[in-house]
């Protein structure tokens, strides 16, 4: 973990390989005790994640990023609490770097518009599982 927090310190020209790791390691119990074990590593992760979301920053790193939210939606009762606490920002920034021709990055914020929206409804969020939605035109 320690080698993956450096790598994602790079600048973002060079992170998307630590990204992608990044995005699998959410998914990990463990990791993820470590990732948002302490308000630092809370805070750490998301400046991380919100370099990543910035419109310098490659359209590879964009949809990671937003991938990385999306799977912290299966990441536990912490993992949204952390998403809940930072919704406003986390959609600002996002919406920032839309629309885009990339279509993975437009197919990314569809699918994170959708586990995103429960957040957004007044009253506690009844399931912490991401709900289905169709991207369908249809």
């Amino acid at each position: 973990m320690v080698s993956l927090l450096k790598c994602l310190g790079w600048p973002c020209e060079k992170t998307f390989p630590a990204l992608d790791v990044l995005r699998l390691a959410v998914l990990n119990p463990h990791a993820v005790a470590i990732l948002l074990g302490s308000e630092d590593n809370r805070e750490g992760l998301v400046s991380i994640l919100f370099a990543n979301l910035s419109a310098k920053a490659p359209d590879a790193c964009q949809m990671l990023s937003l991938r990385v939210l999306s799977n912290l939606f299966s990441a536990g009762a912490d993992a949204i609490a952390l998403i809940r606490a930072r919704r406003e920002a986390i959609v600002t920034r996002a919406v920032a770097v839309l629309p885009k021709e990339n279509k993975y990055v437009r197919f990314t914020s569809a699918y994170y518009k959708c586990l995103f929206s429960p957040l957004f409804i007044s009253g506690p969020c009844r399931s912490p599982s991401p709900p289905s939605c169709s991207t369908s035109p249809f």
